[in-house]
């Protein structure tokens, strides 16, 4: 995939390449995240994303909505009714927060990158994406690669 991007930054079509850069972060994070328990896994040890009690769920990343910047999860438990599955965009910021130990700052700003790849996967925006965004998600799949 790394490749594919490169090829269509090459060829100046920017939007597809950060959409493919973007699908980097989101199938690591599909992977990283195990869905059947919500729980992530760090140096051996299972830690739980979402637990369960009699009524509720107990998510371990809050919900923001930012209608101008992209909705983004930051610090600190959120009660959730039962059934509600988690989103990538909590899958990713669930191991940018406990797996590479990133800020709330951070959180907002990866929603802020994950609000572009929504506008351009499905509003159909386009000639939205800048260097800048591409060189903050190849960051991110750096920190990941390493």
């Amino acid at each position: 995939m790394l490749d594919i991007a490169w090829n269509l930054i090459k060829q100046e079509q920017l939007d597809f390449s950060y959409l493919t850069l973007f699908q980097i972060i989101e199938q690591y994070a599909n992977q990283k995240y195990d869905y059947r328990d919500n729980s992530i896994e760090l140096e051996g040890v299972k830690y739980y994303m979402i637990e369960t009690d009699a009524d509720n769920e107990i998510w371990k990343l809050s919900f923001n909505r930012d209608n101008r910047n992209g909705d983004y999860f930051s610090s600190g438990d959120e009660q959730k009714s039962k059934g509600v599955r988690a989103n990538t965009l909590y899958k990713a910021s669930c191991i940018l927060k406990f797996n590479f130990y990133k800020d709330d700052s951070f959180l907002r700003e990866f929603g802020n990158l994950n609000d572009l790849r929504h506008k351009i996967a499905h509003e159909g925006a386009k000639n939205q994406v800048s260097n800048k965004n591409i060189q903050k998600v190849l960051e991110i799949i750096q920190m990941i690669r390493q």
